[in-house]
Formats: structure tokens, sequence, C-alpha cells
């Protein structure tokens, strides 16, 4: 968390980082001011990540051959 507070803070913004499923779920589950999102070359990739780690699906973009998610935690 104080890793993520220090890149916020830092210019410019916004900043990419890749995260594994573990951290971006307590990500997430901890902050209100991080987006994410999850890409996948099939259309179902991010609907089965988004269920096996109890994230909320809040908008889908698509592109030639990849599947965006913008994911946020439960509240």
């Amino acid at each position: 968390d104080q890793a993520i507070q220090e890149l916020l803070t830092s210019s410019p913004t916004p900043i990419h980082i890749e995260f594994g499923p573990t951290a971006l779920s307590e990500t997430l589950r901890s902050r209100t001011d991080v987006r994410a999102f999850i890409s996948s070359e099939f259309p179902a990739g991010a609907a089965t990540f988004i269920s096996k780690w109890d994230l909320l699906q809040v908008g889908t973009f698509r592109f030639k051959n990849l599947y965006v998610t913008e994911v946020s935690g439960r509240v």
C-alpha cells in the first residue's frame, strides 16, 4: 500500500503497473483511488478471472484482438 501511495504522488501520472492476482485483489479492496484493467485475447478471459477473484466488472472495451475489462474490488 505504501509503494502504491508513493507512485500515485510521483510524476508523471498515470502509471501502468502489472500485478499478480493476489496483489491486485488486495489493492482493489484496500484503495478507492486505483483503476485496474484486465486484458485477454478471449472474450471469457476477464469473466473467468473476475469470478475467481470475486471482483466487480466496471466496463469493457474491445480492440482488434484484445478484450479489456475495467474491474474494482467489491464494496
